[in-house]
């Protein structure tokens, strides 16, 4: 199969870099920005991340990991519902972030036949923890203080 296929699922993945003087409003924002995307059409759970090992001085860094239905999915999404859900943190927070984004097709059997996620290592610590959207609801989260 390839990444296209419409029973594959992929990871989109945005790398959020904040000043850290808006780290409080900015996680509050980004759970809740990240809870209204998982409920479009495609959209099956999210993670979000803490990477400030990555992050540069006086900054924070986080990682959202969606996992969706399929490409089309984000596709639709991308065309239809990104832009605005964009300007909402640029309304918000003008320039005092940065978004970087990435999308990975899941490759089940392309590494043994195993396709099980693998642990993330020392660098990251999840904060929130996983959203499910199937139902909106969340599973094992914390709340950044």
């Amino acid at each position: 199969m390839t990444p296209d296929d419409d029973n594959e699922t992929v990871l989109y993945e945005i790398d959020y870099v904040a000043e850290a003087a808006i780290e409080g409003p900015f996680d509050t924002w980004l759970r809740d920005h990240t809870a209204d995307v998982l409920q479009f059409d495609g959209f099956l759970s999210a993670e979000l991340l803490d990477d400030d090992t990555a992050a540069p001085p006086g900054q924070v860094r986080r990682l959202v990991q969606y996992r969706l239905r399929n490409r089309a999915a984000l596709e639709t999404y991308l065309r239809e519902h990104a832009p605005r859900m964009r300007a909402q943190g640029i309304e918000k927070f003008g320039e005092r972030y940065r978004a970087q984004r990435r999308v990975l097709a899941h490759r089940e059997g392309k590494a043994g036949g195993d396709s099980r996620p693998v642990k993330r290592g020392q660098g990251g610590r999840q904060v929130f923890g996983r959203l499910d959207g199937r139902d909106g609801g969340e599973e094992g989260s914390q709340r950044l203080q």
